[in-house]
């Protein structure tokens, strides 16, 4: 890393060795945690940071604010508890403890969940690079797939050849988004295409500075990248020049807000640890392991910081978050790499001097290929290694172990903030809202949503994961939905997700249900084929709350059906208060079908005649008993024929008997007739220029009347012009 200035570091170092050791990433933080209150509310728990202060603000909000509002409690230096009683069980909250008095701001944040339901995920990309060999791959990747859609993901896969172009991938994304805006995570798999932008040094290195990896410009989907300004060649290695139009885009920051949460699985060079395409076969095995709960480690965080006189406090992150993430008094300060091959945790942070492929005072990518670390979480931080996409890359350098490594960030400049998993967010959504900076007061502003920002590892994963419940029997009566299944498990659920989808679409939550009952019964929305989805929730205490995640679930297609109804036509005459007449349809469930309307009898007919203004319910039955949804049909006043007359347009004659003319229509131009609810009776296109049209089988009333590129009008048919 830069030194900036010699005698600048030696009073760093005197200040740190005096404040009993401890590194600036611990005097910058506030180890703060969040637990539900037996009587209500939330009790926020916190050990003192280093240093004198004047005491504490706190601030929240709701996790989906953008902000946080004033204060609303203002503490004394003594105070390392508080007690929010407004909080609402059931939500997720955001809270920031700001220490007063203090240069260094000492601060923490923890999102905070009070039995809140989990949301369905929504989908992902699987954005997949088309070189490997998918001979040993397809049956790895297939299982990957189908672990996540047990998880309620929505799985989309994409192929890319290496020399693909950039902004076609990423024009490709923002379509996929555009059809899917539950489209929230992205997976690179492979070499996908590198997007390079910038002309940054973020570790400090003059003969590092240009353009770096910048994944993230696939899931920033709105803002303008340009290839332009940017000129610069002075960096050692060629991948980092920038010139105008070379492909490499000019932005050192985003230019809006990741819309996206992305990863990156990516073992291309990767020499030292063995062929790409078994270091992918052998990720996802610990993948599949880590998901179905396998995988047992030390809820800690293990903090190895090398850089502790640095002002800057890089290791604050992992001091502010872990906590957050287990529980008080959860940071175990060790070495990396003896704790990770001894005892091992879920998460771990180490930083130090570094290179491509090496941390000092933590480990070298050769470390990695020849250990076993039995860490699932990593951040690391140093000089070089950012730039992750060259030869035994550190960065990259955990996933492609043998050992546990999921997911590893670069995190220092910006600090990168993984509190959020605490309250059951994904790693993914964690780094994307990190990434935003929506609390940069409270961080490192060095490299403060830098384009170099990146996630290697499956974005999709979360803090705990659980195996599933076993099968589940499915019921179907007209549109009613059992779900039964068995509740002698030995590590139980709390209680039991049901949503159904149908075809490309997303998950309807049907309810959560008792685990303990083992039934659920709801009711679907309308008949049709359904992917069914039944999906634990195992409740666990955090160091951010009562939280639920979700654990394997079971999936099964099912079809329903049920009766339902609509109306084809809504017409008017112009006789008496009570002119409308509706023909209607049904469909569905099993013939013949009766009807039920509020002022009306029982009914075979689909027809009905004489109906007044005003609001009316109907139902349809069928042969078998089985009711379909209860439609409601509002009726306005009629439009009188004197009303439509006032203005006729361009259309003539109108009122019209057999034909309707228009002098104004060009050949080809489309047309279309309606009713007064917005049917569609009639389409055409005009034959000849200024020509007319002829509907068939019109009632006598009142309809809209519309030609492309003109305002509809309203015209009126009457039989024999009486």
């Amino acid at each position: 890393m830069k030194l900036l200035y010699p005698l600048y570091v030696f009073c760093l170092i005197f200040l740190a060795l005096s404040l009993r050791g401890q590194s600036f990433g611990e005097q910058r933080s506030i180890r703060l945690s969040a637990q539900e209150e037996p009587g209500g509310g939330v009790r926020l728990n916190w050990t003192a940071p280093p240093g004198n202060i004047t005491g504490y603000s706190l601030r929240k909000k709701l996790a989906q604010q953008p902000t946080y509002g004033p204060a609303i409690a203002t503490l004394t230096p003594l105070d390392t508890t508080f007690l929010d009683t407004q909080a609402q069980a059931g939500g997720l909250m955001d809270y920031v403890l700001l220490a007063t008095g203090n240069t260094l701001n000492p601060s923490s944040m923890v999102r905070v969940s009070l039995e809140a339901v989990p949301e369905f995920p929504g989908r992902i990309l699987a954005i997949i690079d088309s070189s490997l060999d998918f001979n040993l791959l397809q049956s790895p990747l297939d299982r990957w797939q189908s672990d996540l859609e047990t998880e309620g993901w929505i799985v989309h896969r994409m192929y890319t050849q290496p020399g693909d172009s950039i902004p076609l991938i990423r024009q490709s994304i923002q379509a996929l988004y555009q059809q899917f805006p539950d489209l929230s995570h992205l997976c690179l798999m492979g070499h996908v295409p590198v997007p390079y932008s910038g002309n940054i040094a973020p570790d400090g290195h003059n003969d590092h500075q240009g353009a770096w990896p910048a994944d993230n410009y696939y899931a920033e989907l709105f803002g303008t990248w340009t290839d332009q300004s940017v000129q610069n060649t002075s960096a050692s290695s060629s991948r980092n020049h920038n010139v105008p139009g070379d492909g490499k885009f000019d932005q050192s920051v985003f230019p809006a807000q990741l819309d996206l949460a992305l990863g990156r699985i990516d073992f291309e060079q990767m020499p030292a640890f063995g062929d790409r395409t078994a270091l992918l076969i052998q990720y996802f095995e610990k993948n599949h392991r880590f998901r179905k709960g396998m995988v047992t480690l030390p809820e800690q965080g293990i903090i190895d910081d090398n850089f502790q006189s640095f002002n800057e406090g890089f290791s604050a992150p992992a001091w502010r978050g872990f906590d957050a993430l287990f529980g008080p008094q959860s940071i175990l300060e060790a070495d990396f790499f003896a704790t990770g091959q001894a005892n091992g945790a879920l998460w771990g942070y180490g930083c130090g001097a570094g290179t491509y492929s090496s941390a000092g005072g933590v480990g070298n990518s050769s470390g990695f290929a020849s250990d076993s670390l039995a860490i699932v979480f990593n951040m690391l931080f140093g000089s070089y290694f950012g730039d992750w996409d060259n030869n035994n890359a550190f960065l990259r350098a955990p996933l492609a172990s043998k050992g546990l490594g999921l997911t590893n960030i670069w995190s220092g400049r910006p600090y990168v903030y993984m509190h959020y998993m605490g309250a059951g967010e994904t790693i993914g959504e964690a780094f994307r809202i990190s990434a935003n900076a929506p609390d940069f007061s409270y961080g490192n502003p060095s490299g403060l949503r830098g384009v170099h920002m990146a996630l290697m590892g499956d974005p999709s994963l979360r803090l705990h994961h659980y195996s599933g419940m076993g099968p589940a029997q499915a019921d179907i009566s007209c549109d009613s939905l059992s779900v039964l299944w068995s509740v002698g498990m030995q590590n139980p659920p709390h209680s039991v997700q049901v949503a159904v989808r149908t075809g490309q679409g997303a998950y309807t939550d049907l309810g959560t249900f008792p685990y303990g009952g083992g039934q659920a019964l709801a009711l679907l929305p309308q008949p049709g084929q359904y992917q069914l989805l039944v999906r634990p929730l195992y409740s666990k205490e955090t160091g951010s709350g009562t939280v639920f995640f979700p654990g394997e679930g079971w999936i099964d297609t099912i079809d329903v059906d049920f009766p339902s109804a609509q109306i084809d036509t809504v017409w008017q005459d112009m006789s008496g208060n009570c002119p409308y007449h509706l023909q209607w349809s049904a469909q569905g469930g099993t013939p013949p079908y009766s009807f039920v309307w509020t002022r009306a009898t029982n009914q075979s007919d689909t027809t009905t005649s004489g109906l007044c203004p005003g609001t009316y319910f109907w139902q349809v039955t069928d042969a078998k008993g089985c009711v379909g949804k209860l439609d409601t049909l509002v009726l306005q006043l009629p439009v009188s024929i004197a009303e439509a007359e006032k203005n006729m347009g361009l259309w003539y004659p109108n009122p019209f008997e057999q034909r309707i003319c228009n002098e104004a229509l060009e050949i080809g131009q489309k047309l279309s007739l309606q009713d007064l609810q917005g049917r569609t009776l009639w389409e055409g296109r005009a034959e000849v220029k200024g020509g007319c049209i002829a509907p068939k089988d019109l009632a006598p009333g009142v309809y809209l009347l519309s030609a492309e590129g003109m305002a509809p009008q309203k015209v009126v048919f009457r039989s024999g012009m009486e």
